[in-house]
């Protein structure tokens, strides 16, 4: 099953990676606006980059943060179980974020992409055997491959619980317990 879910996200980082190396377009990065040049530094010396406040990883709310797509509270309350960190990778065409127990234990995988494949990659999942359609979720959500991959618009994200997360719940089960965080996710896009 793990191999599984590993081919999974394989195929959709790639197809993500696929649509950067045709010319896709990649989420905007944050503006970084020059500061203004220093009293009293030599004339010609080139402004600095402003600071930009570090936000805390899994404050929520800023999609171009991929631990902004869902707070430490959102994971902790649909899984059931505390997360205390969220640990974001930005960078390339897709990013992830993965929120863990104090003890390091995985809860939940995030992934957020964007490009115009997004539609094609959604609608393969989708047209899996194994696919539960979650309704009421941004253009379209599906569980498969232990994968809850939502659509709205141009992007696609993937939540993936981790097994210590999920145990031995059943696939409606963590469906269910993965819907209301999949609408909180839904309605940032």
């Amino acid at each position: 099953m793990n191999i599984r879910r590993n081919l999974s996200a394989g195929v959709l980082v790639g197809a993500l990676v696929f649509v950067a190396a045709c010319g896709g377009t990649p989420p905007a990065g944050p503006a970084i606006t020059p500061a203004a040049q220093s009293p009293g530094a030599p004339a010609g010396t080139p402004a600095q980059p402003a600071a930009t406040p570090a936000a805390q990883p899994g404050a929520g709310h800023d999609v171009q943060d991929p631990c902004g797509l869902a707070t430490i509270d959102e994971v902790s309350a649909a899984l059931g179980v505390d997360a205390v960190t969220a640990d974001e990778d930005v960078g390339g065409d897709t990013t992830y974020c993965n929120y863990r127990t104090a003890d390091g234990t995985s809860l939940l995988a995030t992934s957020f992409g964007r490009g115009p494949v997004s539609r094609s990659i959604y609608a393969s999942w989708a047209a899996d055997d194994d696919a539960v359609e979650v309704p009421g979720i941004g253009d379209g959500a599906v569980y498969v491959n232990g994968v809850l991959f939502i659509l709205s618009g141009d992007a696609i994200v993937g939540l993936q619980p981790g097994t210590a997360a999920v145990g031995e719940m059943s696939t409606a089960e963590i469906v269910e317990a993965l819907a209301n965080l999949a609408r909180a996710v839904g309605g940032r896009l």
